[in-house]
């Protein structure tokens, strides 16, 4: 049986691949990737890497973790890499860091079960290359780190931001005008930050917060720092 290697492939520029992760690639014999209805861009991220390889799209629709078909997906899209682990080693390509709101997470519990062998190689997470890219702290000395996802409640992204110094919001696209609408009622102040598609050729810097009332792409993180 051979072994599935896990490899988060950072935001998208093939630059920001690690050298683990490149040096797995080129010897595996197969490379699973995300299916996209636009370029893939987990896939695109490692073509300097992979030559002639065999690669595999799996498809996973794009609903919340508690929907069945999603589920239902996870199982077929295991089941798949399982075959190709008869006699052969694979790679998951994934963008950012696979256990950092990643499908992967899901699939290897699955395989796990299964008794398959699973390798993670972490990544470059896109809150890192968004740090980096606006030149600031994500934190510093004893304030607060917090990591939001949109699809979460809008009370308790009220309290996140009243108790924390940084926070950094991620799946924007999926509730926008619900974070317009905290962040001018919210009492606290913060600079804000909207980076779209970082490292992408579409790259996006807003330090407006209006421009969430505008279409908002899918690829996009807010990082606030509360003024001192």
């Amino acid at each position: 049986m051979g072994t599935l290697y896990g490899i988060g492939v950072g935001p998208g520029d093939p630059g920001y691949v690690t050298v683990r992760g490149r040096q797995i690639l080129e010897d595996v014999d197969v490379v699973f990737y995300p299916a996209s209805k636009n370029k893939p861009r987990a896939l695109s991220a490692v073509l300097p890497y992979i030559g002639d390889k065999e690669t595999i799209a799996l498809d996973f629709p794009m609903t919340g973790p508690s929907d069945k078909a999603l589920e239902t997906k996870w199982k077929e899209n295991a089941g798949l890499i399982k075959e190709v682990l008869k006699d052969r080693d694979a790679a998951f390509v994934v963008l950012g860091d696979p256990y950092l709101y990643s499908t992967y997470s899901y699939v290897v519990e699955i395989l796990e079960n299964f008794g398959i062998g699973v390798v993670t190689v972490p990544g470059i997470s896109s809150v890192g290359a968004i740090a980096s890219l606006l030149d600031i702290p994500l934190a510093q000395g004893e304030e607060k780190l917090v990591i939001f996802p949109m699809t979460g409640d809008e009370n308790e992204l009220k309290k996140v931001l009243l108790e924390n110094e940084n926070v950094v919001i991620l799946k924007v696209s999926a509730g926008p005008e619900i974070l317009y609408k905290v962040l001018k009622d919210n009492k606290a102040a913060f600079d804000f930050y909207m980076v779209s598609d970082v490292t992408a050729e579409a790259q996006n810097v807003s330090k407006n917060p209006e421009d969430l009332l505008k279409k908002v792409p899918y690829m996009s993180t807010v990082v606030l720092k509360k003024k001192k």
